[in-house]
């Protein structure tokens, strides 16, 4: 049979190995068989050569001011120490508890097995095991079943023979040391120092030490909050242990077993499933590929790679956020609220409230939930219709109820206005500012909602949408975190960051796995940009989302969707995004407060307000880069059937008499030459009826 080259273990050895191991368990009798067995050679040692697999580390997540947030681990909560940093009190301790000739033997102590045997003789019971430091880590790395036979015993001792070949004793106790499992959930000798005592292992003195120590044995059995007694016994054994080895004075074990126990473990972290930021953040390593090819490589490198794990997390702007929550929507009523804040020159997320389904259910409304968007949609619309070549200045019938053809075959498509009213022919930027839903459905059919999809997606919209003209008035469902991205890129002017959780990740020897995010997608027209925010400031100015103004430029979009069944309001200014939804966590019921339907305008719009004041307060007042207003296309009208200019005023008749020029007078301007993409579209061609689910053919659609 062949060996390994390290495989140099006698029969007399293996047998003492076996009888000593036999013994030790108080079976005697059992003693010549086994010898025989061993002397025969009848137990397979078909080993490989032993090499100690990576130890399975806890990785770290930390806040955008490097606070710790929450550690992640897979039932493994390990944070290794260089056996360097491990004091001599804490090695001598362990060595006096499990291994005290692990300097002289090669990995199997035939002398150690005779101690244990005969201290266990004397006592009548086990008190001390024969495996030596080295085997109990052959067993504790190397194998992963509870299987304890006569052959397990002996491929444990040739292993552990091996190993001590492979490995120096400095590296064969530093893995040891990080290894060992002491209790409530503690991995290693460091998380047993922070779990007991609160302490780094550097820190640990005599009696902590020994108390460790005397926990290797039996974690559950000498835990010093649960079994006292037992954990101070355990404690004794192992400096009387110490004073016989000459490693520590009788004095200094007196005074060490008089020290009180620890009478409450502390917490290694906060759990990360309480941390809604924390589990959002772990779902996205989970899926990226720069952390691992495959899912179980990333799993293993987020849960016992030992990360250093970087977030946008602020712990001021998440405060501020979740105060104006609690401030502004009452505790007894039956809706949560949503607000995730996104700083728009860097993509990150600083802040969410998840909702309250996290709580008891564990779902983020904030990533997860997907809810109609009522009007607060309508900017895409309004993005589409100004990068299409419409000026602010176009003018679209907003009247009241309003029913469109939609072919053959078809039932007409019914919308009607928030108010139940109309407003007459509006410009587009009075339209957007009061919301009209008939204005919109005639620019969305005018535009085509293939456009609408378009422009929704550049801007940061991921998931698939219907191209139906009823997707203007917010009727497909879509997360906070995709609003508020989307306004984000409006409030860059045009460059595309996608939202990030994560600001860098570092792997355990301080490689960067993910590091500086990608430059910014420039996804629309700067001017274009800048058109729209312009249009936008006048929602919250003097338009349906007066509730929202806090003082400073700022620009937005309310939202309600039909029935009254969510409300929104995204926002943003010049520094910061926020999108800010209500509604029931768990039905699709109407949302009234004190008797009264919520809009977005209302409780949504407060909310916004409120966070906006507290995490702009200190800040610079900036203001939003105004367009170019002589870039705007002229005027027209827009219908249903397409957009038409309107005509220019009629020239003057001629004069027949010439009079002199004025050397005083300004020369009449040169008309502004258009911009690129302002020549009028073509009317769009009948959109069709929508898809099945798209829009209420059959009854009125009156979103805001």
């Amino acid at each position: 049979m062949a060996r390994p080259s390290w495989f140099r273990a006698t029969g007399g050895l293996l047998a003492a190995i076996g009888m000593g191991s036999v013994l030790i368990g108080g079976a005697a009798a059992l003693v010549v068989p086994v010898t025989r067995a061993l002397a025969e050679d009848s137990v397979e040692l078909d080993l490989p050569n032993p090499v100690l697999p990576p130890l399975a580390v806890r990785s770290t997540v930390y806040d955008s001011a490097g606070r710790r947030m929450a550690v992640l681990h897979s039932g493994e909560n390990r944070a290794p120490v260089p056996l360097a940093e491990v004091p001599d009190v804490v090695v001598d301790a362990v060595l006096a508890a499990e291994d005290r000739g692990f300097y002289e033997h090669d990995g199997v102590d035939v002398r150690g097995i005779g101690r244990a045997l005969r201290r266990n003789l004397d006592a009548g019971a086990v008190e001390q095991g024969g495996s030596t430091i080295t085997q109990q880590l052959v067993k504790n790395t190397l194998f992963h079943d509870p299987e304890r036979d006569l052959s397990r015993k002996v491929k444990e001792a040739v292993l552990a023979l091996g190993l001590e070949e492979t490995y120096t004793k400095e590296q064969i106790l530093e893995h040891y040391l990080n290894t060992i499992y002491l209790g409530n959930g503690a991995y290693g000798i460091s998380s047993a120092a922070e779990r007991y005592f609160g302490k780094t292992v550097p820190e640990l003195g005599l009696a902590e030490a020994a108390l460790l120590a005397g926990l290797i044995a039996n974690p559950e059995g000498r835990d010093p909050v649960e079994f006292p007694a037992n954990a101070a016994r355990a404690r004794q054994r192992v400096l009387a242990a110490m004073v016989d080895a000459g490693w520590a004075t009788r004095a200094d074990a007196d005074a060490a077993n008089a020290t009180p126990l620890p009478a409450d473990v502390t917490p290694l972290v906060v759990e990360p499933v309480e941390d809604p930021f924390v589990e959002e953040v772990k779902r996205q390593l989970l899926r990226d590929d720069r952390i691992g090819a495959t899912y179980d490589e990333r799993f293993n490198r987020v849960f016992r790679g030992g990360l250093r794990i970087y977030t946008t997390y602020d712990v001021r702007t998440q405060a501020a956020a979740e105060l104006a929550v609690r401030n502004i929507l009452p505790d007894d009523v039956p809706y949560t609220a949503t607000l995730v804040a996104i700083e728009n020159g860097t993509g990150a997320v600083r802040a969410m409230v998840p909702g309250t389904s996290f709580s008891h259910a564990g779902f983020n409304l904030a990533t997860q939930g997907t809810r109609q968007t009522g009007s607060s949609f309508k900017v895409f619309t309004l993005a589409a219709a100004i990068d299409a070549g419409y000026s602010p200045d176009d003018r679209v019938n907003a009247s009241g109820e309003c029913e469109f053809d939609m072919g053959e075959n078809a039932a007409p498509w019914k919308v009607e206005n928030y108010d139940g009213r109309g407003m007459g022919n509006v410009t587009l930027t009075s339209a957007i500012a009061r919301s009209s839903n008939c204005a919109f459905a005639r620019v969305a059919l005018a535009l085509g909602p293939e456009k609408i999809v378009d422009m929704a997606h550049r801007l940061g919209i991921e998931r698939e949408l219907e191209p139906v003209p009823s997707i203007t008035l917010g009727t497909q469902p879509v997360s906070p975190l995709e609003m508020a991205a989307a306004f984000s890129t409006l409030a860059s002017e045009g460059l595309r960051r996608p939202p990030r959780f994560i600001e860098r990740v570092e792997a355990r020897d301080g490689t960067v796995l993910i590091g500086e995010p990608p430059a910014p997608e420039r996804v629309l027209d700067t001017e274009v940009a800048r058109t729209v925010t312009s249009m936008l400031s006048e929602v919250i100015d003097d338009g349906t989302g007066t509730g929202a103004d806090f003082g400073r430029p700022a620009a937005g979009k309310t939202g309600t969707n039909q029935a009254h069944r969510d409300a929104w309001f995204v926002g943003y200014t010049p520094q910061m995004t926020a999108a800010v939804w209500i509604g029931n966590a768990d039905a699709q019921i109407p949302i009234e407060i004190d008797g009264t339907r919520v809009t977005g305008g209302s409780y949504p719009a407060r909310i916004w307000r409120d966070f906006m004041r507290a995490v702009h307060d200190g800040a610079p007042v900036l203001e939003f880069t105004a367009p170019d207003e002589a870039r705007w296309p002229r005027a027209g009208s827009i219908s249903e059937e397409g957009r038409a200019l309107r005509p220019r005023a009629p020239a003057p008749a001629p004069s027949t008499t010439v009079a002199p020029s004025d050397p005083n007078q300004p020369a009449s301007p040169a008309p502004a030459p258009a911009s690129p993409g302002t020549t009028a579209p073509p009317p769009t061609p009948n959109p069709g009826p929508p898809s099945d689910g798209g829009t209420g053919n059959q009854k009125k659609d009156k979103e805001t």
